[in-house]
């Protein structure tokens, strides 16, 4: 039988549903028209402060059909210095993870996660393109929490490396195969958890690389077949994942195809440059830190 697509993928990993489900407020996109970007602002409603140690964003039923993304914003009060993050949308807070089709989740690995504290809101971005008919949506966003008063030894932060030089660069001409390089410096230690890129129907392959700060160059990551039905997220085992010292530069490289060989090309003669609806494009690596 076909698995049933109403659960939460992230249940049978913790033995439980999640603990606490936060929903958007519903959204009706209609049959016809331009994409839509629903940004509600929602209370997470805690009292007190919570380790998560596992988040699922989940679209409903009959919203898959029209959402191509849905990134959810964390906004809470941080200690001064505490939290640069590589996104951060102001008003709508620092990026606390997202939905993309194909996606699960994120899983933290034991002794680390995110913290969520007292009186945190969460800001929605939920993008949705019309099908011919009226669609009904809402968004959930499903947490595990470690048990209380535990404090892992790190915190988690989401990163999307790459976001801002994709904005400034990106420029894909008709009937072109396009490379485009990010290059991100990293201003303390930190150890990667997993990556995960993105890019839309143009996107063909994606690598991540660290330049050292004594010029050594290793390649982390190399996706050759990118598919934009399925983003996926590749997690690092507890011995694989890259441990960077400080003023190492995390290096990204994209390649696009905007030819009639795409397949999934809509239309070679075009000349794409930024944007967020499927049909425009854009490159970067969903990365927690």
């Amino acid at each position: 039988n076909w698995p049933d697509d109403d659960v939460w993928r992230l249940e049978e990993r913790y033995g439980r549903p999640p603990d606490l489900i936060v929903s958007s407020p519903p959204w009706t996109q209609s049959a016809e028209g331009q994409d839509q970007w629903w940004q509600p602002v929602v209370d997470v409603g805690l009292t007190e402060d919570r380790w998560v140690t596992g988040v699922e964003i989940r679209p409903s039923l009959e919203a898959r059909r029209v959402t191509h993304h849905s990134n959810v914003y964390l906004q809470q009060e941080e200690e001064p210095g505490d939290h640069t993050p590589a996104i951060d949308v102001t008003p709508r807070g620092s990026y606390l993870s997202e939905f993309a089709i194909g996606k699960i989740g994120d899983v933290f690995r034991e002794n680390t996660g995110k913290l969520i504290k007292a009186g945190a809101q969460f800001t929605f971005d939920n993008h949705y393109h019309s099908v011919g008919e009226d669609v009904a949506a809402t968004t959930d966003v499903g947490m595990w929490f470690y048990p209380k008063g535990f404090v892992p030894k790190y915190r988690v932060y989401g990163q999307a490396f790459g976001a801002q030089q994709s904005q400034a660069t990106m420029d894909i001409p008709p009937g072109k195969v396009t490379v485009h390089h990010a290059y991100i410096p990293l201003d303390a230690p930190a150890r990667l958890e997993n990556y995960q890129p993105h890019m839309h129907i143009r996107g063909k392959a994606m690598s991540m690389e660290a330049i050292y700060p004594d010029g050594r160059v290793e390649m982390l990551n190399h996706v050759a077949d990118f598919d934009f039905n399925w983003h996926v997220n590749y997690v690092y085992t507890d011995d694989s994942a890259p441990v960077l010292p400080r003023g190492t530069v995390i290096h990204l490289t994209a390649w696009h195809d905007n030819t009639a060989a795409n397949r999934a090309n809509p239309d070679y003669r075009q000349w794409i440059g930024w944007g967020q609806r499927s049909f425009d494009d854009m490159y970067h690596a969903h990365v927690n830190v």
